[in-house]
């Protein structure tokens, strides 16, 4: 089964990304296909300027039509559901696959993800709010969206079907109808479908191999939610594993969630990670060997002269690069984990100005280069 997911324009690229690496983690016969402009990442040995995605918001210049009094954008299903057949068609999407738009804007019935009426293999997942009605970061309530979809193919024949099905009180199940916006907090807690959805989907029939890549989503999403419910009261980070060899940060106790970081931004975080007490960036100079020594293991650089110039750059904080790493390692960690969560991760500038993270070493641990 193959599903592409399409991002509107309004949706930044960098958040598209962590919503694609989430749902794309897992093993299956469901295959998650996406344009690589959307995805790539921007390597930061590249010499292009203003990687800055998150403030990349591309509007769409036909919308006006769709703007209400407040000037907030509605979009009608229909024009979300033409720009899915538009994508279709251009890329001669077989009928049996899906397209999913992902988009921020609201739609006129404010549903958290549709099936186009028409029966096509079209839908949409709305992206934004998801902050007003759960405490889960919001790329796990989207992903459980995402991974729900071939569990209605499997139910039903349409639309229409599967909102007379919906269940109007909510039990924790897929197929909740979650009219009131907070009842997804039930769903994404119990991650599971009710005893009837079971029925009705064995009924129907539905790959054996397929349903476990969805519920291994599901197993992860919930795990993630209730993680974040219990950490205000246990504050008990989770272990970091640091991917050498795949340039990520893993946190295991959150369903293995990771974060991709760049070769300069994988140098300046293991660097830090190094030296618990912190890093006066004003003394990085001092700090060339070592990062130089880490930088070898993540640059693509085969030119010992190219990448020692860059580890000079590195060491020598031209231009601020320093700064701009730790803007960009702290938001992708905030992306991943939620402001919260993420505080205890992210490079923090400490007493004496120094550059520290606070975590426990004794959480971390290393898969190392062999």
């Amino acid at each position: 089964m193959k599903i592409y997911m399409l991002r509107s324009k309004e949706l930044s690229r960098e958040r598209f990304r962590t919503i694609y690496e989430l749902v794309n983690s897992f093993d299956g016969p469901i295959k998650f296909i996406v344009q690589k402009e959307n995805t790539k990442y921007i390597d930061d040995d590249d010499t292009e300027e203003n990687h800055d995605e998150v403030k990349e918001k591309e509007e769409n210049a036909d919308l006006e039509e769709y703007t209400d009094e407040h000037g907030e954008i509605i979009l009608p299903w229909s024009y979300i559901f033409g720009k899915c057949q538009e994508f279709r068609k251009e890329n001669r999407i077989k009928k049996e696959e899906l397209v999913v738009l992902f988009t921020d804007y609201k739609n006129k019935r404010n549903f958290f993800s549709a099936w186009d009426p028409s029966g096509i293999r079209n839908f949409f997942i709305t992206t934004s709010m998801w902050g007003l009605f759960t405490d889960a970061d919001s790329q796990y309530p989207i992903i459980s969206e995402l991974a729900s979809l071939p569990l209605a193919l499997a139910a039903f024949d349409n639309m229409e079907e599967m909102e007379k099905w919906g269940h109007e009180k909510p039990r924790g199940c897929a197929f909740d109808y979650c009219k009131n916006k907070t009842d997804v907090r039930l769903r994404l807690r119990t991650g599971d479908i009710c005893p009837d959805c079971n029925d009705l989907i064995k009924r129907r029939g539905i790959d054996s191999a397929v349903a476990k890549q969805i519920f291994k989503i599901f197993d992860v999403v919930r795990e993630q939610a209730l993680y974040r419910d219990r950490f205000s009261i246990v504050r008990e980070p989770s272990r970091l594993n640091v991917n050498m060899i795949r340039q990520e940060l893993i946190f295991t106790d959150i369903g293995n969630t990771s974060v991709h970081l760049g070769p300069k931004e994988m140098t300046l975080y293991c660097l830090i990670l190094n030296h618990s007490d912190g890093i006066y960036f004003k003394e990085m100079i001092d700090h060339k060997k070592e990062l130089i020594t880490l930088y070898k293991k993540f640059s693509n650089y085969a030119e010992i002269a190219i990448l020692e110039n860059r580890v000079k750059a590195l060491a020598e904080n031209k231009e601020k690069i320093l700064s701009e790493l730790v803007s960009r390692i702290n938001r992708k960690i905030k992306h991943h984990l939620g402001e919260e969560i993420a505080a205890f991760y992210g490079i923090k500038q400490g007493r004496g100005a120094k550059h520290v993270i606070p975590l426990n070493r004794d959480k971390v641990s290393y898969t190392e280069i062999k």
